[in-house]
C-alpha cells in the first residue's frame, strides 16, 4: 500500500501534482524507500522529446 505524496509551493501555498520549479529549475518528486521523497532534475533531450 502506497500514501502518495503531496506538494505545495511554500510561498504561494499553490499545489502541484506532476512537477515543480526549484530555483528556476524543473524537477519532479517522487516517494522514495522508507517514506522518503526525492526530487530529481528533469533534463531535456538534444531534439526536444
Amino acid at each position: 500500500m502506497y500514501g502518495g505524496i503531496a506538494g505545495r509551493y511554500r510561498d504561494s501555498g499553490e499545489q502541484f501534482d506532476s512537477g515543480c520549479f526549484i530555483d528556476g529549475v524543473k524537477c519532479i518528486p517522487a516517494e522514495a524507500s522508507f517514506g522518503s521523497i526525492v526530487t530529481y532534475k528533469v533534463v531535456e533531450s538534444p531534439d526536444g522529446d
